[in-house]
């Protein structure tokens, strides 16, 4: 007994998007064997059914340091205080000087 050919599961072809009617098997504008269309995927809802969510694994996360160790808060550094590294953790070169600063133009006396 021969077996009949799988009849287009989907709206669109997969290969060109174009519209497909009911019974292609090839699609018209590509030719695209739709007979080898793969099944559905099965649904896997992401969210729970009931609203019960697993509680994620416990992360070790480090603790921060308060003090210095003699008593004294732990010293807070503005980000222009750090020193800044490239990707590769070498130090960034100084910043080129500042050009000086341009005198200004005397207005040109009346002739």
């Amino acid at each position: 007994m021969s077996q009949m050919p799988q009849q287009a599961a989907v709206s669109k072809c997969p290969s060109c998007e174009e519209p497909l009617e009911p019974g292609d098997r090839f699609c018209g504008a590509c030719g695209y064997d739709l007979s080898v269309v793969p099944a559905r995927p099965e649904d896997s809802p992401t969210l729970a059914i009931h609203g019960v969510v697993p509680a994620p694994d416990d992360v070790d996360w480090p603790v921060a340091r308060d003090s210095d160790g003699h008593g004294h808060p732990a010293p807070v550094h503005a980000a222009a205080e750090l020193p800044g590294t490239d990707s590769g953790g070498s130090p960034l070169p100084p910043p080129p000087p500042a050009a000086p600063p341009s005198a200004p133009v005397a207005p040109a006396a009346p002739a």
